[in-house]
């Protein structure tokens, strides 16, 4: 009973481990982020409708920006030590 106390007391049953923290935290808001889930669906379905070497390109923006707005991190902003979170 007491290893498990000690672990809670430790941080290990509360959460993250300390390397997981900065991948969880967001540097994008709310608004951007609907917008870049908004504007990959548009470049998936744009891209459909394309030529091959268009398509990759298209595509490949879109998975960009999906990302961005499903897990609110931006690399750019990340690069730049801004946020708008």
């Amino acid at each position: 009973m007491t290893k498990s106390i000690s672990k809670i007391s430790r941080g290990y049953l509360r959460g993250e481990p300390r390397f997981f923290r900065r991948f969880r935290t967001e540097n994008v808001n709310r608004v951007e982020r609907g917008l870049s889930l908004l504007l990959g669906a548009g470049l998936v379905a744009l891209g459909a409708h394309r030529r091959w070497r268009a398509r990759v390109g298209l595509t490949a923006a879109a998975g960009a920006l999906i990302k961005r707005g499903l897990t609110g991190r931006s690399r750019l902003y990340e690069a730049l030590h801004l946020t708008s979170a």
